[in-house]
């Protein structure tokens, strides 16, 4: 949706390595991908898990940031957009809501 995508949270970091929407839309972001960790991780490691940890050492973030992204958190409490930018709050910390 306007020349952006969507990806879910329980998104394999290797379903959007080999994606080919992904390398067409954002080149960076897939060749990133292709060199965190090893495959095996990059299997079941997912976009949520890897953004909710707040690690400040995650090589993806950074990239998120420059691309503009946003994620949309959900909680019994609500719904509301969040600018990866605004994502980490401190270290090992986020901005959503522990429930």
């Amino acid at each position: 949706q306007d020349g952006g995508l969507r990806i879910g949270a329980m998104t394999s970091l290797a379903q959007l390595e080999y994606s080919h929407l992904v390398a067409s839309t954002y080149p960076v972001l897939s060749r990133a991908l292709g060199t965190l960790s090893n495959i095996r991780i990059r299997n079941v490691a997912t976009l949520g898990g890897h953004l909710a940890h707040g690690d400040p050492h995650m090589d993806l973030p950074p990239i998120l940031m420059t691309l503009g992204a946003k994620i949309w958190a959900v909680s019994p409490r609500g719904r509301r957009w969040v600018d990866v930018c605004d994502l980490f709050t401190g270290y090992y910390q986020t901005s959503l809501i522990k429930e």
